[in-house]
């Protein structure tokens, strides 16, 4: 179970980091980027950077939802520590993932608290 855990937060470390890239996903695997992003488009329909971003938004999502955690963090807090360089491309990358903004899905996480 640890193991698992810890596999868990690697992962989620990684995509975390904002300066995540293809190339940084075939040093940890040992693949070639470009066939890793031929099996991501194959697999997934779609690009490396929209599925690094699908996670980000799901870890996002949950630590929104994290009240106790993550509650006093502002939207930009919640953006740097999922990766983005940008608050306004995280809002975008989210509102179109989710349907809401940021902001509006704190708002609901909070007053579910």
């Amino acid at each position: 179970m640890l193991r698992a855990n810890h596999r868990h937060s690697r992962k989620e470390e990684l995509i975390c980091n904002p300066d995540f890239s293809i190339n940084a996903l075939a040093d940890v695997t040992g693949y070639n980027s470009r066939y890793l992003s031929q099996v991501i488009n194959d697999e997934y329909g779609c690009n490396f950077r929209n599925k690094v971003n699908e996670h980000r938004m799901i870890i996002a999502k949950r630590r929104i939802l994290d009240v106790k955690k993550y509650g006093n963090y502002t939207i930009q807090a919640i953006a740097d520590s999922v990766g983005f360089r940008s608050q306004s491309g995280f809002v975008q990358v989210f509102k179109k993932v989710t349907g809401f903004t940021p902001s509006m899905f704190q708002k609901m996480a909070l007053s579910n608290e």
